[in-house]
This record gives structure tokens, sequence and C-alpha cells, in this order.
């Protein structure tokens, strides 16, 4: 009988245990579905008006479509002041946003079972030197960093940052299409689909910056964003033209970041590299954080509003003569 009572017991304790975990399941897959309805139709819904409002105000045909293809060459062309009054109009809706790119990411990662890349601030010397950072982190990652760094300075690569209200469409957008179409070979996805989806996420996103990168000619060929969310550094998103992808710029972004965070102390206690180039960001001294490791992905992806990061770190530059030595 107590065989008999025991397997009972353990049987229903495993029964509840899997409908706790499908429960969960659900619930997870609910607010994954509703964040993504959430930003993406709103989101839409916004850059929509901002790019059609004469078709939308004006009755008369001919004046409406003139209107609008003068207005969407203004976008294009004036990043500013004509793009950047438009989205400067639409920041409380932006805002109110910025908390479900964070809840898209992290149940994105969870569906996917993808490794989310961070490095905790305490661990690492808290300074703006780069020197003193690169010799704290493991040998293998300096090595690997001295040499694409050699290459970016070779390479004649320039980098400017600005803050995200002065996006430009003529500029930026080519590059964010170019890397997406590249990412997607070998792949079933759409790569409207992915490029809308980041798309999105760069035109909504306020209270960051974007890090550009310059080729030998000036012509711009990579760029990042980072903002800040609580006292986490989010370097989120990255692009590159193919022709440059071999270039370093990747290590460079990423080491900043690095820097970045390091250098924001007591601001910052972590840095989010998000998902993809595992074995990048591996080498390049991040760690991982497993997808089931519910507490340390709500830390990395809190559900809040994003905020400037610290002023005093956003230019921060690095002496490349003396890294690679």
């Amino acid at each position: 009988m107590k065989g008999r009572e025991i397997d009972y017991y353990d049987s229903k304790d495993t029964e509840e245990s899997e409908e706790g975990n499908s429960a969960t399941k659900t619930k997870e897959d609910a607010i994954r579905a509703a964040a993504m309805l959430g930003l993406v139709s709103v989101g839409l819904m916004m850059v929509l008006l901002i790019f059609f409002w004469p078709l939308a105000l004006l009755k008369d045909l001919k004046w409406s479509v003139t209107a609008e293809v003068v207005h969407v060459t203004a976008l294009i062309m004036i990043p500013f002041p004509y793009l950047y009054i438009h989205r400067k109009a639409c920041i409380p809706i932006r805002m109110l946003l910025t908390p479900l790119v964070n809840e898209v990411a992290k149940s994105e990662s969870i569906r996917e079972k993808e490794t989310t890349w961070y490095n905790k601030c305490s661990e690492l010397p808290q300074t703006k030197d780069a020197q003193t950072l690169l010799n704290a982190l493991k040998s293998s990652a300096r090595r690997d960093l001295k040499k694409k760094f050699k290459i970016f300075h070779e390479r004649g690569i320039t980098t400017k940052t600005l803050h995200s209200d002065f996006l430009s469409l003529s500029e930026d957008i080519p590059v964010i299409w170019a890397h997406e179409k590249r990412a997607v070979q070998g792949t079933n996805k759409l790569v409207l689909e992915e490029f809308l989806k980041r798309f999105l996420v760069v035109f909504l996103v306020s209270s960051a910056y974007i890090d550009r990168y310059y080729d030998a000619n000036e012509n711009i060929c990579a760029l990042g964003l980072f903002v800040a969310s609580r006292n986490i550094l989010n370097n989120f998103v990255y692009f590159c033209l193919e022709s440059q992808s071999q270039s370093g710029i990747w290590q460079y972004h990423h080491f900043r970041a690095l820097l970045r965070a390091t250098a924001s102390s007591p601001d910052i206690s972590f840095i989010n590299f998000f998902v993809h180039q595992s074995f990048a960001k591996r080498l390049a001294g991040a760690v991982a954080a497993d997808y089931r490791d519910s507490q340390l992905l709500n830390t990395l992806y809190p559900f809040c509003f994003y905020k400037e990061p610290p002023t005093h770190v956003v230019h921060l530059r690095i002496d490349l003569e003396n890294l690679r030595k």
C-alpha cells in the first residue's frame, strides 16, 4: 500500500508540475503576443500617420498626391528639421511603446531558445580607460579584439555618435535593409518582415543614441544603437554593409559599449548585448544568460521606459594606436 501511495502522489506531483509549466508557457505566449501586437499595430499606425498624413487630410486627389510626393521626399532628404519635427511630435506614443521593445525581445529569446549575452559591471574594472578594460578581459578576447582593432584602424573607419532623434532615412535605412537582406540568406525568413521589425525599433525608440561608422571615403557603412533602461545599458541593434563586415567594426562597437558601461558606475550595473552572434559575443568577453533563467532575463529586459545614457559616456573614444601595441 505504501508503495502504491508513493506512486500515486509522485504521479500527482508530476501532473501538477506539467500543468504549472503549461500554464506558465501559455501565459508567456499570451504576453509575447500582446506585446508584439501592441508594438507592431500602434507602431505601424504611427509610422503610416507620419508618412501619409497628406493623403488623409487633403480632399482633392491631385493636390493630395502632389503634397504626398513632396512630403515623403522631404522626410527622406531633410532629416533635420523635417523628419525630426514629425518624430518629435510623436514622442508620447514612442515613449509608451518602448517598454514593449524589451518585452518582445525577451519573449522572442525565450520562444526561440536563444542565449542572451551580457556583462555585469561589478565583474569589470570601473574605468573609462580602454587599456585598463582590455587588460581585464581574458587573453583570447584581448587577442581577437586587438586583431580586429588593427583592421579597423588600417581601413580608416571613423565614427560619429548622435541622438536617435537625428535618424536619417537616406543614410541609415539602406544600411539596415542591406544587413537584413544578407542576414536572411539560407533561412526561411522574409527579408521584408525582418527589415520592418528592425525599422520599427529604430524609428520608434526614444532617448537612444546612434553610432554611425564611415569608411575611408566617408560613406556610411554601419550603425548601432544604444540606450539605457533602469540600470541596464542596452547595446541592442547593429547593422553593417557586407563590404565592411570584416573590418572590425562590430568588435569596436561591442568593446566601446563595454567601456561605456564600466565608465557609467554606479548608474549602470549591467550591459545587455541581446541575442544572436553567440560565438562573436562570447569571444569578445560577453557572458551567457540562459533563456530559462527568468530572474536574470527580467533583470536584463526590464519592463520600463528608456532613458538617456549618462552623458559623459556617450562620446567616449578609443585610442586605437595605444591598444594595438
